[in-house]
């Protein structure tokens, strides 16, 4: 027999994973940036394969030699 506290875990996690969908994204056209910066969060994502990216753009208003980016890629299982 479950204790309590086993118990509610295992219901919080039943109920927590109950909306999860998997997603694949691409690449190359729309997909390439999932968001972009500054832009509203509306999913989290568990990355399972795959590389992802984490970038941050500075244009100071305009594109000049002087901009620059700053990014992270890290690599999924």
């Amino acid at each position: 027999m479950l204790t309590d506290e086993v118990q509610k875990d295992k219901d919080f996690m039943a109920e927590f994973t109950l909306g999860f969908m998997p997603r694949k994204f691409n690449d190359i056209g729309d997909d390439r940036i999932i968001y972009e910066e500054e832009q509203e969060v509306a999913e989290m994502y568990f990355v399972v394969k795959g590389f992802v990216g984490l970038g941050y753009n500075f244009w100071g208003g305009k594109l000049t030699e002087n901009s620059y980016v700053i990014a992270k890629k890290q690599k999924g299982r």
